[in-house]
């Protein structure tokens, strides 16, 4: 047990320090970003695990949340690639798992990005897919607002808002190309969908979100 305890702990170092490299990033991948998509992908693996019996290992499943946006250290066309690449790379995971699992966490990284529209590898892909956007309505539209006032410096708020609820619209409106994996996740983007799809509603919550003036 002694030693379960130690790697345990190690581990936990070691996911610390991974979510400080979000630091460098825009302001919808930050820090704070990296530990939504654990605690996210915490609770969608503890549902399967409870309600469909499914064994899954939390270690895998916190730190393939964990390094899931490792890429945008390179790009963001190609972060999800960057970011398998980056966990294959990465020798201090071999003190706590396998090469099998280590590719597995690659593959996850590397396929839970929005539009990626093959077969999944593992569950774990699922899993880290769905808690990448399992957000709140607020969340979603705060870290697209960040994204395209970083991006986009030289347009105005009504340019920027029609980013928004562009980009918004379609990847989780009725007909996005944001697929989910589980009902858990699922659940969580119907009360978002509502919202994003009701122009003048939307309007209100992100102009109160960023504080745009009329």
């Amino acid at each position: 047990m002694k030693g379960i305890d130690t790697m345990k702990q190690n581990l936990n170092k070691y996911i610390e320090e991974i979510i400080t490299r979000y630091k460098y990033f825009d302001g919808a991948h930050d820090e704070e970003h990296a530990k939504m998509v654990i605690e996210n992908s915490k609770y969608i693996a503890n549902c399967m695990i409870q309600e469909e019996g499914i064994q899954l290992d939390m270690n895998m499943v916190i730190t393939i949340a964990a390094m899931h946006d490792l890429g945008l250290a390179y790009d963001r066309k190609t972060h999800h690639i960057k970011s398998g690449e980056i966990v294959r790379a990465e020798e201090t995971l071999r003190q706590f798992f396998n090469e099998e699992q280590i590719e597995l966490i690659a593959k996850s990284v590397e396929e839970r990005r929005a539009s990626y529209k093959g077969e999944y590898t593992s569950v774990y892909s699922k899993i880290v897919s769905d808690a990448d956007r399992m957000n709140d309505i607020n969340t979603m539209i705060a870290r697209t607002y960040k994204w395209n006032r970083k991006h986009y410096p030289d347009k105005n708020d009504e340019e920027i808002y029609n980013e928004v609820i562009n980009h918004l619209q379609d990847k989780f409106g009725e007909k996005g190309y944001a697929r989910f994996n589980t009902k858990y996740a699922e659940d969580v983007l119907n009360q978002s969908r509502k919202i994003i799809m009701d122009n003048e509603e939307f309007d209100k919550m992100l102009k109160s979100l960023n504080e745009i003036k009329e």
